[in-house]
């Protein structure tokens, strides 16, 4: 019978009850792959995310853009982000703007994957 722990993380396969791993909620099947973090998004598809995503009383789109506009500001940052084409989880303007903000990399996962399932 399939288990799966009380984080929904450890999943298998086993006849008897496995606490001493805290394998204890029995299920019908496995629990779903997590959604995988895209890498890459559009601009549309980034900002939008931005945009849909609170940052205390505003978006996390109009936070980005006051340290943008900031003057400490590497030009090269504003630059990137006036042209930049896509986002890139790896992008070392994000990152910076990310580290300003205080996001997680838990937080800019999932701001990937919103960003990933939106659609025009």
């Amino acid at each position: 019978m399939p288990y799966i722990d009380n984080t929904g993380v450890r999943s298998g396969w086993s006849e008897i009850p496995q606490p001493g791993l805290g394998l204890v909620d029995w299920v019908d099947e496995a629990p779903p792959d997590p959604p995988q973090v895209p890498q890459i998004v559009s601009r549309f598809q980034g900002r939008e995310a931005m945009w849909q995503t609170p940052h205390g009383e505003t978006t996390l789109f109009e936070a980005a853009e006051v340290i943008i506009n900031d003057p400490n500001t590497p030009p090269m940052y504003r630059r990137a982000w006036a042209d930049l084409q896509e986002f890139r989880r790896d992008s070392e303007m994000l990152q910076a703007i990310a580290t300003v903000l205080d996001l997680s990399a838990a937080d800019l996962d999932a701001l990937f994957i919103l960003a990933g399932g939106i659609q025009a």
